[in-house]
């Protein structure tokens, strides 16, 4: 929630590499603990950086008390209205809580077992404009997958195998989202 409202709030839409990037970042860990990088410009004439950051601490104070450890505000830096912080959740479910259900990370049986669109085209890495669609996807039910909704730059546990299309390939494990192009995003990874 905290995330989602935070989101909200700045327009916004654990390696090195990631955190100094100026787009917002997700980098899930093969334990599925998350790390959320934020960088986004805020309106200082509607609410100041104070504000800010006591609603963000407020709301990660009400939701850890509730579910004790789940969240973390990691380094946080307000400055020339731009805000950069790190927070890291505990699990899949402390993430989707904070930030609306952003994330399915499963296998690609589980996404069609609960219902996920999968009616999608994947690039095959290494392999130019060769796709994949969903019939394809039919018999990959083993594969590990991940589905983001939103333009996140993502790190993956696994070396990356598929991806969307309207991404580009950056790294063995780091897919960023073309600007204006989907909305969701799937990756099938190692």
């Amino acid at each position: 929630m905290a995330m989602t409202v935070i989101c909200m709030m700045t327009g916004c839409g654990g390696d090195e590499t990631l955190a100094s990037l100026s787009r917002n970042s997700i980098v899930i860990h093969e334990d599925h603990t998350v790390d959320t990088y934020i960088s986004e410009d805020f309106d200082t004439s509607v609410y100041s950086d104070i504000e800010l950051m006591d609603f963000l601490n407020k709301e990660v104070t009400e939701y850890t008390s509730l579910n004790p450890g789940s969240v973390t505000v990691g380094d946080t830096r307000l400055e020339n209205n731009h805000i950069s912080l790190n927070i890291s959740y505990s699990s899949i479910k402390a993430c989707n809580d904070n930030m609306d259900g952003i994330l399915f990370i499963g296998t690609v049986g589980d996404a069609f077992d609960n219902n996920v669109d999968m009616n999608v085209s994947l690039y095959v890495v290494g392999a130019g404009i060769k796709t994949v669609g969903k019939l394809d996807l039919k018999d990959m039910r083993d594969e590990k997958l991940i589905v983001v909704n939103g333009k996140y730059t993502i790190r993956a546990p696994g070396k990356i195998k598929y991806y969307s299309q309207w991404m580009d390939l950056l790294d063995d494990y780091t897919v960023q989202p073309l600007e204006d192009k989907g909305s969701s995003y799937y990756i099938i990874y190692e």
